[in-house]
């Protein structure tokens, strides 16, 4: 299959991306590791879906760690220095160790979904999903449920403390699963997209309809701890909208630049949000704001005299398009990987097997053999091949 076609349906959560190739210089990964995707009835997700068996497992474990992590003040990892045994009895590392043994297939393009499923189930329950949280068992539910309003309700330093706690803690414990797989001889991607989720808190923290990249960007920056005050960011967008009206006014009186037409045939018809958010144009055009704009058209909205000379000298914009690559980069990574883990669809644990959401799927039904079990014994499946030929 080309990789058009195994990224497509991708792309259609992806609206701010203008083809493929959009996605693929972000995580060039994604052309060797996407999940293979099929239609899966019942499910929320539109079109093709990345089917995720025993769902109700690792959506258990890692609600168990949410309320466990939320109870505990250590800022420290808790299973720093704990003995293997302990870290392999912890109910998220035991649930992903199991899923990695049983997707253990040649090529490794399911050998991510276990990251995914677990940056699945975190984002979902922090994003207060009630679909989501009604399929965990009663009393743990209510905590989840209790525990997560709290915190959405928190926008102190101390709720972006424990936010970043839990997505260091999943880190660890995806982590630790990884390896005791590979101490075992299971084939486990430990780079590409496994280690985006591992490093990106974004992915686990926030699904793709939780974050706006521009309302949310402070929020960003300081999850990063990139040294960027608010104030800060909004000078910037304010300057950045004062040098792209001036490059467009340039270009029309036929008076440009060089800088003006090349930014005009980088960026083609996008908006100089998207373009500040671009991970290459964006510190790009912060790095040329003194050839762009000047002090006066700084002063004409709202500037005032000593802020933009100081904006546009030279030892200030070097310094903060930097801190600004560090921030878009892992923020343009998650828009993909956030769209790559909405089109999760879950298989919920039931009594007659797997069930999708809004029906009862038999186990002796037929189910595409590119998808494991990701839980409990492996189970025999009869096979037939057809050949037609003259």
């Amino acid at each position: 299959m080309e990789i058009s076609d195994r990224l497509g349906p991708l792309l259609e959560s992806c609206p701010w991306a203008n083809g493929v190739q959009d996605l693929l210089s972000i995580v060039p990964e994604l052309a060797e590791e996407v999940p293979p995707m099929e239609r899966v009835p019942g499910s929320r997700v539109n079109g093709m879906a990345i089917p995720l068996p025993g769902a109700s497992a690792v959506l258990a474990a890692v609600a168990t760690f949410l309320c466990s992590t939320l109870n505990d003040p250590r800022v420290s990892d808790d299973l720093v220095n704990a003995p293997a045994s302990v870290v392999r009895d912890d109910p998220v590392v035991h649930v992903l160790l199991t899923m990695w043994r049983n997707a253990d297939l040649p090529g490794g393009r399911v050998g991510i979904l276990p990251a995914l499923a677990a940056a699945w189930s975190l984002s979902g329950l922090l994003g207060g999903d009630v679909e989501l949280i009604s399929h965990l068992p009663t009393p743990l539910a209510s905590r989840s449920l209790e525990r997560v309003r709290l915190l959405r309700g928190n926008y102190t330093s101390a709720g972006l403390g424990i936010e970043r706690r839990l997505a260091r803690r999943l880190g660890a414990r995806i982590g630790a699963a990884i390896t005791f797989a590979r101490a075992g001889g299971v084939q486990v991607p430990a780079g590409g997209v496994v280690r985006r989720v591992l490093t990106n808190p974004l992915v686990s923290l926030y699904r793709e309809d939780r974050l706006d990249p521009r309302k949310d960007f402070v929020r960003v920056c300081q999850i990063f701890d990139a040294p960027l005050a608010p104030d800060v960011v909004d000078r910037l967008f304010e300057a950045a909208q004062v040098a792209w009206k001036g490059i467009n006014q340039r270009l029309a009186g036929r008076t440009p630049q060089p800088i003006d037409r090349l930014f005009s045939a980088l960026v083609a018809k996008r908006d100089v949000t998207s373009v500040l958010l671009d991970p290459v144009l964006g510190p790009g055009l912060l790095r040329c704001l003194d050839g762009l704009v000047d002090v006066r058209s700084l002063r004409a909205v709202g500037f005032d005299s000593r802020t933009a000379k100081r904006l546009l000298m030279v030892q200030t914009l070097r310094p903060l398009s930097a801190a600004w690559a560090d921030v878009v980069r892992p923020l343009q990574s998650w828009r993909v990987l956030s769209a790559l883990v909405g089109r999760i669809a879950p298989l919920w644990s039931g009594a007659e097997g797997d069930q999708e959401v809004t029906r009862p799927r038999s186990i002796a039904t037929r189910w595409s053999l590119r998808v494991p079990g990701a839980l409990g014994p492996r189970a025999d499946h009869a096979v037939v091949a057809v050949r037609f030929s003259e």
